[in-house]
């Protein structure tokens, strides 16, 4: 298969949600042998099948997915592969991801077949994917494909989805995939997902995630995302919190972001930053406004960081007043 044909079948993968497994695993190179053998059936048993069965590969079928994928050109792909899952034979999808995980992982057609097969499995039956996921023995394949299960759990049923991410081991693992169907709940429910933050571990991961869904609940609650904000006891989230809701903020209210981060963040590099950005999105509205305000401070880091946005906002647009009309 042509590196094009394999560039294209990876935004195939893009397009349908096996990104992250796939990027993984094609960076990384073959799964160890024992990943590939390991497997496990809906009840948690032994799925290996017998020698002659693993190395069989379903002949017929297999051979005519591969050339189908083969013979079909750039722009045939996303197709050609959507119907081979398509029409794969319902009761044969687990059988067939275990002989692909048994085999040399040194052609891209076995991976990408496996993937998307997993894709499909988890679609229809997400609670027999997530036990053969979690039988798999611990590697880096192992957390992604956990990881895409969860999240394609979560689109037919979040409960069971969030609750079966709760059992998983080790901790390592859980975080993930708590994090992952995390950042999917703060897509529709940011103060849901905050709710849900009791359980994921300190440290820098958690951070990001209290960031990226405070400022999703202020892009449409900037009160409810205060008041969520002031809530937090640790000083460093507070903090975290409280320049991604400023900068959030400054879109709408660019004088109330600014008045936040001056008044309610502590000195450091946080308050510096946001301080700045929302220096930066004000001179964007009104920089007339925006420069009046900011030369009322006191000199320092602070006042120059905001007064040099705002001189490069005004180049900016006296730069692009200056551009030829191409319409």
């Amino acid at each position: 298969m042509s590196n094009c044909k394999k560039l294209t079948i990876i935004g195939v993968l893009l397009s349908t949600g096996a990104a992250a497994l796939w990027i993984h695993t094609w960076s990384l190179g073959p799964p160890t042998t024992t990943a590939r053998n390991a497997i496990a059936v809906g009840d948690g048993s032994s799925m290996v099948p017998p020698a002659s069965a693993r190395t069989r590969l379903r002949d017929t079928r297999m051979t005519h997915a591969f050339d189908e994928l083969d013979a079909a050109s750039e722009e045939e792909l996303p197709v050609t592969l959507e119907k081979i899952v398509a029409t794969w034979p319902e009761h044969e999808i687990q059988q067939t991801v275990a002989e692909l995980l048994d085999q040399p992982a040194d052609d891209s057609r076995l991976e990408i077949l496996r993937v998307s097969l997993v894709d499909r499995w988890s679609g229809k039956d997400p609670a027999s994917a997530a036990r053969w996921a979690s039988s798999l023995p611990e590697s880096p394949d192992r957390l992604q494909t956990i990881t895409k299960v969860a999240l394609i759990w979560n689109e037919s049923n979040p409960a069971e989805a969030w609750n079966w991410a709760l059992s998983l081991a080790p901790e390592s693992t859980r975080q993930s995939a708590l994090l992952a169907l995390g950042y999917e709940v703060t897509r529709e429910d940011p103060a849901l997902a905050l709710d849900r933050l009791a359980v994921l571990e300190n440290g820098p991961d958690r951070l990001r995630f209290i960031e990226h869904a405070i400022s999703n609940l202020a892009a449409t609650d900037p009160d409810g995302a205060l008041n969520r904000t002031s809530q937090l006891t640790d000083p460093v989230e507070k903090n975290h919190a409280m320049a991604a809701l400023a900068i959030a903020w400054s879109d709408s209210d660019p004088f109330a972001a600014a008045t936040l981060a001056v008044e309610e963040m502590g000195a450091g590099p946080e308050q510096d930053r946001a301080f700045v950005a929302v220096t930066q999105r004000w001179a964007q509205q009104d920089p007339d406004a925006a420069r009046a305000w900011v030369e009322e401070f006191p000199d320092g880091s602070l006042k120059a960081g905001a007064m040099e946005q705002i001189v490069q906002q005004a180049a900016a647009a006296k730069e692009s007043n200056r551009l030829p009309d191409t319409k």
